[in-house]
């Protein structure tokens, strides 16, 4: 038999439930249990929606689009795209986002495509100059065009 006490508080650090008088401390550790697996559910799609948005950010970063701002900002977004691509497309990123469905089989292994296609790119072609016109990054770019716009991003077509 349950009764509900007005007053609320935390029974351990990540789960705050309402007190409540019971008749065993098993139904007590049910209780708590099933609050604390609602409040880790939350948390972790939180933390896949920020991995999610940091994927989209990383490959915005490797689009079509990019290659129409100034060299100067390019330069800032490149080496951006230097760092964040080994994070934000590394497999078991991309797995932890394909079990929390953000993204599917084919967009996981299209998007590790990018990343070994950028890893490939040599250091001497990781400037302005080389992104706008290398086929190395016109490749590149095609790819990401490609995953964003299987997310439903579309943003411009391959030229």
């Amino acid at each position: 038999m349950l009764s509900l006490v007005s007053d609320y508080g935390r029974l351990c650090p990540q789960t705050l439930v309402c007190f409540v008088r019971v008749d065993s401390l098993k139904t007590m550790s049910m209780l708590v249990r099933s609050q604390k697996l609602k409040n880790d559910k939350k948390k972790c799609m939180r933390q896949y929606q920020k991995l999610y948005d940091c994927l989209l950010d990383t490959l915005t970063m490797a689009s079509t689009p990019l290659q129409t701002i100034s060299d100067e900002d390019l330069k800032d977004c490149l080496a951006e795209l230097e760092g964040d691509f080994y994070t934000f497309f590394y497999l078991e990123n991309l797995n932890k986002l394909k079990s929390g469905n953000f993204l599917n089989a084919n967009q996981v292994k299209h998007i590790s495509s990018l990343r070994e296609k950028i890893m490939s790119i040599p250091s001497s072609l990781w400037r302005a100059n080389h992104f706008k016109s290398h086929e190395q990054w016109r490749e590149v770019k095609c790819l990401a065009d490609s995953v964003l716009h299987s997310l439903k991003l579309s943003i411009l077509r391959c030229q």
